[in-house]
């Protein structure tokens, strides 16, 4: 590579080309941070108080956390549990068919 083909570096020249943020600029991009951090800080807010009403097994009613944990699911996790448990059960079926 030859450094003729390169252009001079004149840093006073790239200084004049750059004056900077302007402070209206500034204040802007601040406060887009400012709205980011809040959505943020809204969303842990919201998972944590979904975490903190969320009580373990009770002794009145033992099974919230198991309806909990079923209401979460969709009829295609269904689906998919129902299908790895007979996938899981047939490998145990011919596995212990072959030891015979």
């Amino acid at each position: 590579m030859a450094t003729d083909s390169l252009p001079p570096h004149d840093p006073a020249s790239s200084a004049k080309r750059w004056s900077g943020y302007t402070i209206d600029d500034l204040r802007y991009c601040r406060a887009v941070n400012h709205v980011k951090m809040e959505m943020v800080r809204e969303q842990l807010m919201s998972k944590a108080s979904k975490v903190t009403n969320f009580k373990m097994l009770d002794s009145l009613g033992g099974n919230k956390l198991l309806g909990k944990i079923l209401s979460g699911f969709s009829m295609l996790d269904y689906g998919i549990l129902a299908f790895q448990g007979v996938r899981q059960a047939t490998r145990l079926y011919h596995f212990f068919k072959k030891r015979k």
